[in-house]
């Protein structure tokens, strides 16, 4: 959107949206005979591309998605990183135990891996078309608009998608003991990167080109998440929450004064830890007070009480898994990027014995 327009990219995401043509399985010969009917679902073998009415195009759209299987763009994925696809095969594992054991690994992780290449695939070829188009207006010959549509393909994936390579990983990340230890942060290293570059290009007085595409990039990220986590899974959250929880603790009255109040911590439902928790507190007090039924919000707006915990819910989890009643949110989430909440150990040995091994281990 940031790059092509919001009309421009509707309409082609719109057209790529109708996947039934878009993804085939239907392996063809160099004369066109059907090899097999199994494979992985690719744009490459759809008849989207071999039944495209204008054979020019149709030579573009084969070249340009063969230039990006060359470059290992749809492959290097993060569900590949972190399961170390194809590094071993099952075979060399000894024994049925362990055989069965990376059968069933491989089957999950393939399953995300194919997810995430198709959604790489789309994007390229998506961005593709739209430089394609865009090139030709410009008066550009075929050859040339296919080359500048590969290039602008190849740079929105790596930009939206990341690039998963081991060349594009920092060196540290690359060296023996490191690389265990940091071997789930390639993601959350160029999401964090992604938002700090965008969200300080957009800034006025420090930049002076780029401002509105890095705010559309930086708030655009930011409202889809809204869209699929709700604000609980915008980045930042329980940061925020746990900054606040520290600034409360540090006003906290001496729980064993003569004078203290002994509910100073119960919430307005009689919950006599209802207050201690602040992310609770927000989900289930601030929210449901502010956006759910009897709220102000829900009177103005005249929602009924299943509206009302509509909004409600909407606010929380976001309003795709809300009406959809999935559970979304927990995989498109930007909070706890780095730092993830642990089950409560029973002492502080034990914490301190799993942060060394979760630090560790990554």
């Amino acid at each position: 959107t940031a790059e092509y327009g919001a009309a421009e990219t509707a309409k082609v995401t719109a057209r790529y949206s109708n996947l039934f043509n878009k993804l085939g399985t239907t392996k063809l010969d160099a004369n066109g005979n059907v090899i097999t009917n199994w494979g992985e679902p690719t744009i490459r073998d759809s008849s989207y591309v071999h039944k495209h009415p204008d054979p020019e195009y149709r030579k573009a759209l084969k070249r340009a998605w063969e230039a990006a299987q060359d470059r290992d763009i749809f492959m290097s994925t993060y569900a590949a990183d972190m399961t170390s696809r194809a590094k071993a095969p099952t075979g060399a594992y000894q024994g049925w135990i362990k055989k069965g054991t990376r059968a069933t690994l491989n089957f999950m992780g393939g399953a995300f891996h194919h997810l995430e290449r198709l959604t790489r695939e789309i994007m390229y070829m998506s961005t593709f078309e739209l430089e394609y188009a865009r090139a030709k207006k410009e008066g550009l010959d075929s050859a040339a608009a296919t080359n500048r549509g590969i290039e602008a393909g190849t740079k929105m994936v790596y930009e939206a998608l990341f690039n998963y390579t081991q060349y594009n990983k920092p060196r540290l990340m690359k060296s023996p003991l490191p690389r265990v230890a940091t071997q789930f942060m390639t993601y959350p290293l160029q999401m964090t990167s992604y938002l700090v570059r965008n969200f300080y290009s957009m800034i006025p007085y420090l930049n002076k080109e780029g401002k509105r595409d890095a705010a559309v990039k930086f708030f655009g990220t930011l409202g889809m998440t809204g869209m699929f986590a709700g604000v609980v899974g915008l980045p930042g959250y329980s940061a925020i929450m746990g900054v606040a929880e520290g600034v409360r603790e540090m006003l906290r009255p001496d729980m064993e004064g003569e004078e203290v109040d002994e509910y100073y911590d119960e919430d307005d439902d009689g919950n006599p830890l209802g207050k201690r928790n602040l992310d609770l507190w927000f989900r289930e007090w601030f929210i449901p007070t502010y956006f759910g039924p009897d709220s102000s919000l829900a009177n103005a707006m005249g929602l009924s009480e299943e509206q009302a915990l509509l909004l409600q819910r909407s606010v929380k989890m976001g309003p795709i898994s809300a009406l959809t009643d999935l559970n979304i949110g927990a995989s498109t989430t930007l909070d706890g990027l780095w730092f993830r909440d642990d089950t409560p150990a029973q002492s502080s040995k034990t914490a301190f014995q799993e942060m060394v091994f979760n630090a560790a281990t990554g």
